[in-house]
Order: C-alpha cells, then structure tokens, then sequence
C-alpha cells in the first residue's frame, strides 16, 4: 500500500482530498464548449498590473521570450485569485487587482506529482536542481503557452472592486481601447452563478470549501518549511495529494513520487548527507487543526 492509501486513512487528508479533486474537476471542465471539442479557459493574473498592460500596448501582445518566465504563464483555476484573497500566497504572485482570460485548445499543463519530484527546476530561465513544489502550488494548475499572445486573443478582463484607483483606470482604459468586456469581480464561487451553477454536483465547489484547502495548504506551508532556505522541502502528504490531482486533471495513475519522497526523507533522517539537512518530521505528517497524525510506520525522528 502506497503513501497515498495511508494518508486517506486519516480524516482530515480525506476531506481535504476530497474537495481538491472536486476543485480540479471544476478546473478540467471549465472549457467554452462542452469537452472534449471546446477551449481551455487560461486566466492570468497581472503581477504588476500598470507595467504589464503597458508591455501589452508596446508588443501588441504578450512577447515570451521578453517575459521573466520565457513563457506565457496562466492558470486554468478560475478561482485562484479568490483562493489569494483568502490568504493563499503562492510564490510570485502578489495582491490579484487584474485578471485576464484567454481561451486555447492544448496548453501545456504542469504535472504536479513530477513537480514534487523535481522535475520542472525552472527559475527564470534557469535551470537549477531539485526545485520542489510548495504546498500553495497545488492551487495554482499551472498552464503555459511558448508563442506570442496576441491582444486580441484576451475574451475578458476582471478588475477588482478594492483595485488601486490608478490601476483600475488603466485596466479599464486598456479593455475598453480593445474592446475587451470588463467584468468588475475576481470570481469567486458565490458570485460566478453564469458558470458554476452549469457545473454538476460531482465538481460544484463553494467559497468555503476553497477556504477549507486555503486553511490547509497554509498549515502545511508552516509545519515543512525550511528554518535556513526559502526552497520549499520535500512534503510527502502534499506530493500525495498532487498525485490524487493529477489523476484528475491530467486521467493519469499516480506513480508514486509521495513514496518515494517520504522514504528519502527517512533516509536523510536516519544518516543525514553533508551540506543537505534532513527534511523535518512534520514533511511526512498530516497536521490538521492542531492534531497531528502519522501514518502507520512512523519517523525515528518523531517526537511520537
């Protein structure tokens, strides 16, 4: 039995499972037309909102190569910037003021099981080893296109309520040049009636849900952090969960990566490397709430 098989048995990584996987098939079915025939729905929110628009004035569009990321780099959950104003705070993003929708058939879409392995050690341009996924990343379903996107490829701009008043006159100067139709909200669950209420019981998810996995990811966030680096650890409860979300998004069997991080942190544990500290205990518990559960063969290290 697997990693993945172990945690569910503990109730709180069930819940949280749970409403991950329903997340995510909101996220996979979130097309334009029914699926498989229709577009993805990409959302992208602006980091710095003035300067990015007016790198899409200067381009007339949005230029990869000219780009932090060499990459156009969007999500397909809709509700991201809403999980951030929860409290979310995945790396790089910052405050969501502005969000853009594009629509496109065949995105590249990010394997968060492999990302936990390490797979995906892209920062800036540069390659580096061993690059983990945090926690938070697993609401991020990260998607990216390589060509240039065009101006007129964008369906729809939301703007926040509480936006700075000099960013919502650029945005809103910006869409209305373009003829881009503005929607005033960062979508939410319960205010998105046009398109949630046509999502089947099976992936209908509300704000409290959302805030449920916010709460949780913050949590596991806190308890595998590193105390001398700003490089997220090896997590083998959050590798499990990525792998549960994967099978959702990408119909794909989990391969294992929860095991095999929760055995090499054992074994860092158990005779540390020179220069690489162990992963803390808490990498390989499910903390909910305060109440701490290991799962069946318990770390050496752990203070249980």
């Amino acid at each position: 039995m697997g990693r993945l098989e172990e945690y569910r048995k503990n109730p709180c990584f069930a819940k949280i499972e749970e409403k991950l996987r329903r997340l995510a098939k909101f996220v996979k079915y979130d097309r334009v037309q029914k699926f498989p025939d229709g577009k993805n729905r990409l959302y992208r929110i602006l980091t710095s909102p003035i300067e990015e628009i007016e790198l899409w004035e200067k381009y007339g569009g949005y230029e990869p190569e000219k780009s932090m990321w060499g990459r156009f780099v969007s999500t397909r959950n809709r509700y991201l910037a809403c999980m951030m104003k929860m409290g979310l705070s995945p790396p790089w993003l910052k405050e969501p003021q502005v969000m853009i929708e594009i629509h496109e058939h065949n995105p590249e879409c990010l394997k968060y099981s492999e990302a936990a392995l390490g797979k995906y050690p892209i920062v800036r341009n540069r390659v580096l080893a061993d690059t983990y996924m945090s926690p938070e990343d697993l609401a991020l379903f990260e998607c990216w296109l390589d060509r240039k996107v065009g101006v007129d490829e964008i369906k729809k701009i939301y703007i926040s309520e509480d936006a700075d008043e000099e960013v919502k006159k650029k945005a809103k100067e910006f869409a209305e040049k373009h003829n881009i139709p503005i929607e005033w909200r960062i979508p939410c669950p319960s205010n998105d009636d046009e398109i949630h209420t046509s999502m089947v019981k099976e992936w209908k998810i509300t704000d409290e849900d959302l805030k449920e996995i916010v709460r949780f990811l913050q949590k596991r966030e806190e308890v595998c952090k590193s105390r001398f680096s700003y490089s997220p650890l090896p997590d083998s409860v959050s590798a499990a969960l990525a792998e549960s979300i994967d099978s959702v998004i990408h119909s794909i069997r989990p391969l294992g990566a929860s095991d095999a991080i929760y055995v090499k942190n054992e074994r860092l544990r158990e005779e540390p490397y020179i220069g690489l500290l162990p992963p803390e205990p808490e990498c390989d518990m499910v903390i909910c709430e305060g109440v701490t559960k290991l799962s069946n063969h318990h770390s050496k290290n752990s203070s249980r």
